[in-house]
């Protein structure tokens, strides 16, 4: 492909009114006002309304979010465990967390047992240990079954 199909293709039309840098409208006391950057066209034309107005808005375009910030965070959002001998943290307190996947080793075979959990983990480590206590109360559960087979 051409330089020149290339930069057709990706709008600069060579006019240097319409593809040089500019910024958002911005007064000195301006109340920041944060919208979505959806393209250049959009956030030229919401630009010149404000500035229009005369509104004291200072405008800030938000790239939208990656792929990697919709798949990750570094934040933990649940509360940490309360208890300060938790039969299930051993140091990082993370019995409250949710969507966790989490591993349970067999003591008698060795067998493990993966499972997942969108309830706090606490809530669903309890209902394996009555499922180990009392199997034909949680019949459908392979964890319960696991035991009595």
């Amino acid at each position: 492909m051409k330089l020149g199909n290339i930069w057709i293709f990706n709008a600069y039309d060579g006019n240097p009114t319409t593809t040089a840098t500019w910024f958002p409208h911005s007064t000195s006391d301006g109340i920041p006002l944060i919208l979505p950057y959806v393209g250049d066209r959009a956030a030229r034309a919401a630009n010149e309304v404000v500035k229009q107005a005369g509104l004291p808005i200072r405008l800030v375009f938000r790239p939208p979010p990656t792929l990697k910030n919709l798949l990750t965070s570094t934040q933990i959002y649940e509360a940490k465990c309360p208890e300060p001998d938790c039969q299930y943290c051993i140091e990082d307190k993370i019995c409250q967390l949710r969507g966790t996947v989490y591993l349970i080793k067999c003591d008698g075979c060795g067998e493990r047992y993966v499972g997942e959990t969108m309830r706090p983990l606490r809530r669903t480590l309890d209902e394996h240990r009555r499922a180990l206590i009392n199997p034909s109360s949680y019949p459908s559960e392979s964890f319960s079954r696991h035991r009595t087979s």
